[in-house]
């Protein structure tokens, strides 16, 4: 008991103050005291003992080590489909990688001082993508075809800006082999840089700009029909003249 304020106070006072008196004296926890979780059980904690580590989140477009390592072994296992690489890895004891790279290698070389660096980046433009675009027309899924008609949408349009640059980029020192690597960063199926460019530059312009060309090409094929049919009016008009002769 004690004096009437003393008592309000105490009545609207929060209950764990309360308690406290209650024990002696004791002091309450601080808030943030309260709220923590409980730890773990231990069965909790052996089944996560158990799971595999989380393997880190890469950033899209990144290529990891095991995919390295993964595209590595899936093309030494195409390579074993070829009996000139094997014999040759048998007689001089050369793992049939180092042996291909060598053989690329000069041919490279052969070819860029005989036919000239253009045409054979032409070449490397063409024979390989024109051969997998072949096996996926013939094969049943689609994400290949995709991946083909990506290439040769971004192959057009590089061609048409390079006709018009060519002046210009063929003082560049290297070009042409700027050029060989970027051609073979387009198709390589690993890497996709087509698809890259195709997603980042090219559909977002043709997005914008696609009711423009529609328009072109509609007036384009409008003003064929209407020269058809004036030069077959002429060709008509030019029989019936002969005729009445």
């Amino acid at each position: 008991e004690g004096p009437a304020w003393q008592q309000a106070a105490s009545r609207h006072r929060p209950t764990y103050f309360a308690v406290s008196e209650q024990r002696a004296g004791e002091r309450p926890p601080p808030p943030h005291a309260r709220h923590q979780p409980k730890p773990p059980s231990p069965a909790r904690l052996a089944i996560a003992s158990l799971a595999p580590p989380a393997r880190p989140r890469q950033p899209p477009g990144r290529v990891t080590m095991d995919q390295v390592t993964e595209a590595t072994a899936e093309f030494e296992r195409d390579l074993d489909g070829i009996p000139f690489l094997k014999t040759a890895q048998d007689v001089t004891r050369i793992p049939k990688t180092a042996i291909l790279v060598f053989v690329l290698l000069t041919s490279f070389i052969v070819l860029y001082v005989t036919i000239g660096p253009g045409l054979l980046c032409n070449l490397v433009g063409f024979v390989y993508p024109a051969y997998a675009s072949f096996k996926a027309i013939e094969s049943e899924g689609k994400e290949d075809d995709t991946q083909w008609l990506t290439y040769w949408v971004v192959y057009a349009i590089f061609n048409i800006v390079e006709t018009f640059a060519d002046v210009i980029l063929f003082w560049f020192p290297f070009y042409y082999s700027l050029k060989f690597g970027f051609l073979i960063w387009l198709f390589l199926p690993s890497i996709r840089g087509a698809q890259y460019l195709y997603n980042t530059i090219i559909l977002p312009f043709f997005t914008v700009q696609e009711k423009r060309f529609n328009d072109a090409v509609q007036d384009i094929i409008a003003s064929d029909e209407e020269e058809n049919l004036d030069d077959d009016g002429e060709d008509d008009g030019s029989d019936e003249d002969k005729k009445d002769k």
